[in-house]
């Protein structure tokens, strides 16, 4: 890693997130926020002491432990390696076919796409298109793929690998789904620092990007809702700045109402002892193999106990939190500490990726838990995929363009 990519550490990510909003919840600009100053520092506490102390044992050991043996088994293990780029770039045209096809059967299957629909005012929405457990599957491919392409272009060049993200970005607007191209946006973006880092010039950039972005979240918000009934709804204190635009109260709330859900949850409800961390894990499998497992095990919501239905997110520790209580936050804190740990201290050009993956999951541990959300945290085993090695052992049998590796690919996939 460079001084650079530093900006990207574990540490570093995780505490500027949590920290940040707990002082923007400190600072009390709405009357929905009544949990106590005691009750927001004891959760984030919670949560951030085992997470941190975890990624210091972990430096720890990984300096006192002889370096491992590095793993040379997959594609373009170093820079030396060029001559791999052009396989890694075939076999994901491949993945992009395979991809195309069954999503083309999901439009199919489904009579046409979320945004059509709502142009034509049609009653159906993103939630009634695709083909249950396999949606979930493609959605994270299609991320898998604009990721590596976003990868190639910034490590090696190329500005044709934009339209990897950019068509990422164009099918998360056709099924009108905000995750996907926050997934998308978030992941472009880390990569870009992870071998770039920030110059004054580009943070000044970000900074005016996020004002705008900011100003017309709330535009589009106060036309979908209206800006009185959202200021009725959110119920901003005599401390608010009310010379900000309206998309700052926006974002406000949407950031801190998460942490005021979680700490509501704490205080107010009792986990479940639940072996099977039915709400922890639930969302990491397919529908069909949730209900099999699961049933009607799960607690009262995934999302927690509200304090207003309005505001239905309730971070990332709400189910860890229902299962095992305080244990099970401590416990998910130290699990993806290891997991995020782990991946920051490798070096090569496929688990760079797997930690871009992984950065943006501890990020959003705010809002979700994307370490056990099916199409976010499955990216990892594609990209593992994209960057299998031919099991040939002369490189000049590699089969032009990837084809021979997309048969590999696939047949490891139906596995």
């Amino acid at each position: 890693m460079t001084n650079k990519s530093r900006l990207l550490h574990p540490v570093l990510i995780f505490n500027v997130v949590w920290l940040g909003v707990m002082t923007l919840f400190l600072m009390r600009f709405s009357k929905v926020l009544n949990a106590t100053n005691r009750q927001i520092t004891s959760a984030v506490g919670l949560i951030l002491i085992p997470y941190t102390l975890t990624l210091g044992v972990s430096a720890l050991y990984f300096r006192l432990v002889p370096k491992l043996k590095a793993d040379r088994n997959h594609l373009l293990c170093d820079m030396s390696q060029m001559e791999e780029l052009s396989i890694l770039t075939g076999r994901l045209k491949w993945w992009i076919f395979f991809w195309a096809v069954f999503s083309f059967a999901e439009i199919l299957a489904s009579g046409g796409v979320p945004l059509v629909w709502a142009v034509t005012g049609n009653s159906k929405t993103y939630f009634d298109f695709g083909i249950q457990s396999l949606h979930g599957l493609l959605n994270s491919l299609i991320l898998a793929i604009g990721l590596t392409y976003t990868g190639i272009f910034v490590r090696y060049g190329g500005r044709r690998y934009l339209l990897g993200p950019l068509g990422v970005l164009a099918w998360s607007i056709l099924l009108i789904t905000r995750s996907m191209m926050i997934v998308d946006l978030l992941q472009s973006a880390m990569v870009v620092v992870l071998y770039k880092g920030i110059s004054k010039k580009i943070a000044t950039r970000l900074v005016v990007a996020v004002i705008l972005v900011t100003v017309g979240f709330g535009a589009i918000g106060d036309l979908r809702t209206g800006a009185i009934n959202f200021r009725t709804l959110a119920q901003p204190t005599d401390a608010y700045p009310d010379w900000l635009p309206s998309g700052f109260l926006w974002v406000y709330i949407y950031v801190t109402t998460p942490l005021n859900n979680l700490a509501y949850t704490i205080a107010s409800s009792h986990p479940v002892d639940n072996i099977l961390f039915p709400n922890t894990a639930a969302p990491l499998f397919p529908h069909i193999v949730r209900d099999a497992i699961y049933g009607d095990s799960l607690a009262t919501s995934l999302s927690g106990e509200l304090v207003d239905s309005a505001f239905n997110v309730s971070t990332a520790y709400v189910g860890p939190f229902q299962d095992y209580g305080s244990l099970g936050i401590v416990s998910f804190s130290v699990l993806i500490a290891a997991f995020a740990g782990f991946y920051w201290r490798r070096s090569n050009f496929r688990d760079q990726l797997i930690y871009v993956v992984i950065g943006q999951c501890l990020f959003m541990t705010i809002f979700y838990n994307h370490f056990f959300s099916l199409p976010v945290i499955t990216q990892i085993i594609w990209i593992y995929l994209f960057f299998l090695k031919s099991r040939s052992k002369n490189p000049s049998e590699t089969a032009v363009g990837g084809r021979e590796n997309f048969s590999l690919n696939t047949h490891s996939l139906g596995a």
